[in-house]
C-alpha cells in the first residue's frame, strides 16, 4: 500500500497538469521510490506555490536550475527544522557520508526532540558519545539508550557510522554540508580549485569567496554563486563550521597529486543525546542551534 509519492518539482507538477483532486497512475520508479507517471483524470484546484513554509513559517522562492531550467519551491531558512530532517537522511546515504543508521527514524527524533539544530550538532553529539563509551562499553550503553526511548541497535550503528564519515574527501563534505547547488561533481571541482586541507572546515566560508564573482570556475555560474556566497557569508554557516572543526572532522584533500623526481613516462599515453555531565538528560549546550 502506497501512502506518499514523489512528486519531485515545480517543473514536475506542471508538465503532468497536476492538481489537487486529480487521478494519476504511479509506478515504483527504478523499483524503488513510488512515483506518479502520468495524469489519468484531472482535479478541480490549482497547486499553487506556498508564500512560506509549513514548517518553520520562513519565506519560500523558487529556484530554476540554469542547465536544467527545472524549478524548485524551498524554504529560505538554512536552520528549517523540515529541512534538517530530510538533509540528515540525504547525508546518511552511501554515495554521500555512507553514515549507516541515519535513516527517517533517527533523523525526526534528532530533530522533534530538538536534540539537534544542524548538522554540526550531529557530530558535537557522535562526540559526546565517542566520551560515553570510554566510561561504558556498548552493552551498559545500549541499556542507557534504551532507558531514553530510542532504538539501541541503530543508535549504536549510528556511533559507528559518523565515526567512519569524520576523514571522507571534501567532495563528500562539500556536497553533505547544505551548500546551495553543491553536488558531488562541483563539489569536487571546488576542492581542486580552493585547494582544500584537512584545517579548512573553520575557515571554509571565506574559502568558498575565493571563487570570485562566478566567472572563474566551471560549473559556478553567477546564479549559482550568488547562492554559495549566500550561504557562505551567513552567521549559519560560520556556526556551523566551527562546530564541525571542534567535533574533529577533518576531509581529505582531493587536489591532484603532484608528479616529483623522474618521469620517465613524460610526453607518453599515461593513463550528546545524553550529555555526560547530568548523565543522559538532553540539555547539553551543543545540541542548541
Amino acid at each position: 500500500m502506497i501512502s506518499r509519492v514523489n512528486l519531485n518539482n515545480l517543473s514536475f507538477i506542471r508538465d503532468l497538469k497536476l492538481t489537487i483532486g486529480c487521478k494519476v497512475n504511479v509506478i515504483k520508479s527504478g523499483d524503488v521510490i513510488p512515483i506518479v507517471s502520468e495524469l489519468v483524470e484531472s482535479g478541480t484546484t490549482e497547486i499553487k506555490i506556498p508564500d512560506y513554509c509549513p514548517e518553520c513559517g520562513s519565506d519560500t522562492e523558487v529556484f530554476e536550475d540554469p542547465k536544467s531550467k527545472v524549478q524548485s519551491c524551498y524554504c529560505t531558512d538554512f536552520a528549517c527544522p523540515g529541512k534538517l530532517k530530510a538533509h540528515l537522511v540525504y547525508i546518511g546515504q552511501r554515495t554521500m557520508l555512507d553514515i549507516e543508521g541515519l535513516g527517517p527514524q533517527l533523523a525526526e527524533k534528532f530533530v522533534d526532540e530538538k536534540v539537534i539544530g544542524d548538522i554540526g550538532d550531529l557530530y558535537l553529539w557522535y562526540q559526546d558519545m565517542e566520551e560515553a563509551l570510554k566510561t561504558y562499553d556498548e552493552e551498559d550503553l545500549g541499556d542507557l539508550i534504551k532507558e531514553n526511548g530510542w532504538p539501541v541497535a541503530q543508535t549504536l550503528e549510528l556511533i559507528h557510522g559518523l565515526r567512519s564519515s569524520i576523514n571522507l574527501g571534501w567532495d563528500k563534505w562539500l556536497a553533505a554540508i547544505g551548500i546551495p547547488g553543491v553536488g558531488l561533481v562541483l563539489g569536487k571541482t571546488i576542492a581542486k580549485h580552493l585547494e582544500l586541507g584537512p584545517d579548512d572546515m573553520i575557515n571554509l566560508g571565506p574559502k568558498l569567496l575565493e571563487l570570485g564573482n562566478g566567472n572563474e570556475l566551471e560549473g559556478v555560474g553567477v546564479k549559482k554563486f550568488d547562492g554559495i556566497s549566500s550561504w557562505a557569508n551567513s552567521e549559519y554557516a560560520v556556526t556551523l563550521c566551527k562546530k564541525l572543526s571542534d567535533a574533529g572532522i577533518k576531509p581529505k584533500s582531493v587536489a591532484s597529486p603532484k608528479l616529483t623526481g623522474s618521469q620517465p613516462l613524460a610526453g607518453g599515453i599515461v593513463s550528546s543525546l545524553f550529555p555526560l555531565i547530568t548523565p543522559f538528560s538532553l540539555s547539553n549546550n551543543h545540541f542548541h542551534s
